[in-house]
């Protein structure tokens, strides 16, 4: 994927340096980056605490989903928000939901339920399981957060302009929250939605807030049905 680093202000005409982000893929062995080494490695903390031994270069980050709390039991540690079911016993009102009052799921990953970022108790709930998780296991110099600006109609936000707001004060809470007290930097996945980023749209206001961002699909994309790449027009 693309990383776009060390941006002062937007810039159209000359954009920042890129980087390589090697972004979640299963490694067989540390050996798979000889060939071509990332700038960075977002995989799970075992693997690449054993990689960073070998490839002292390569900058680490953790992966969180700031959007979404997960319902399969899996790296539950690693939830901001604890759980789908902790969530739904004790905050249901920080869940996302449709015109039927149903929890609203991620279609693409289904395990995956939508939280109400713009609710100050979810932000401060984030800051709280940042500060508890970097106390547990070593956290990486990098924290990045997926699915930024992540949408779904829902009876919270049924435009993308009513959550982007949301999202601003999310980022100005959690992202100032890991720079000034965990003492990390913060990747933000933005998807392909670069121009967000230019004539004055919402994550013009982001870029003092985090300190790079991954714009992944924006080069190529590629389709796990038909395993191909083929370039964005």
């Amino acid at each position: 994927e693309c990383l776009w680093l060390q941006f002062a202000k937007p810039q159209r005409a000359r954009p920042n340096e890129l980087r390589i982000l090697h972004y979640i893929a299963p490694v067989n062995h540390w050996t798979s980056f000889l060939q071509i080494p990332p700038d960075f490695l977002i995989i799970s903390l075992d693997k690449s605490l054993a990689i960073k031994s070998h490839l002292t270069d390569i900058k680490l980050g953790q992966y969180f989903d700031p959007a979404s709390t997960r319902n399969d039991g899996v790296d539950l540690l690693l939830d901001l928000y604890g759980g789908y079911q902790w969530v739904l016993q004790n905050n249901p009102s920080w869940l996302l939901r449709d015109s039927s009052g149903q929890p609203i799921r991620n279609p693409g990953y289904p395990y995956l339920y939508l939280i109400d970022i713009g609710l100050p108790q979810v932000q401060q709930h984030a800051m709280n399981r940042l500060q508890n998780i970097s106390q547990t296991i070593p956290l990486p110099e990098w924290i990045f957060f997926d699915g930024v600006c992540a949408w779904w109609p829902s009876v919270q936000y049924p435009t993308l302009d009513s959550i982007c707001p949301a999202w601003t004060n999310y980022l100005q809470q959690v992202c100032s929250f890991i720079r000034n007290t965990l003492r990390r930097k913060t990747i933000i996945n933005l998807g392909s939605w670069a121009g967000n980023f230019v004539d004055g749209n919402p994550g013009v206001g982001w870029l003092p807030l985090v300190d790079a961002v991954m714009l992944e699909h924006t080069v190529v994309l590629y389709s796990r049905t038909a395993p191909n790449y083929r370039y964005q027009p």
